[in-house]
């Protein structure tokens, strides 16, 4: 069963960004943490249906987490849910999520995968 995978598309390491030399910022691991301290990161990340998913601890569903970051998410294609601890939002493609480091999971309960764009940005934690 396919899990939720995510590729870095690019990064940054200090606000404001340098347009120096020709390195490819995403050019290295995946991050442990969703920004750099004072920087920036960019996904693409896809949800496979609930349905396809492994089992709760194998990497079907991050389950409710805040992270210290402004994020900006655009689904592309599908239909993803996000829970909240007073509600919930299903967002379909186009559709644009603010999450300023609040608790969230994401979920998708469809039966298409969901593609989301993800820019991540380094904030002060609440």
């Amino acid at each position: 069963m396919p899990a939720i995978a995510g590729t870095l598309v690019w990064l940054t390491d200090q606000t404001p960004a340098s347009n120096e030399g020709n390195r490819d910022a995403a050019d290295r691991p995946f991050p442990e943490s969703p920004a750099p301290a004072n920087g920036t990161a960019f996904y693409v990340f896809e949800y496979p249906p609930k349905s396809s998913q492994p089992a709760e601890g194998e990497g079907a569903f991050a389950g409710m987490h805040t992270t210290n970051t402004v994020d900006y998410i655009i689904l592309l294609s599908g239909q993803i849910t996000c829970i909240l601890e007073d509600g919930e939002a299903t967002l379909n493609p186009g559709d644009v999520l603010v999450d300023r480091g609040v608790a969230h999971a994401w979920e998708n309960r469809g039966t298409e995968p969901a593609i989301m764009a993800s820019i991540v940005i380094d904030a002060k934690p609440l």
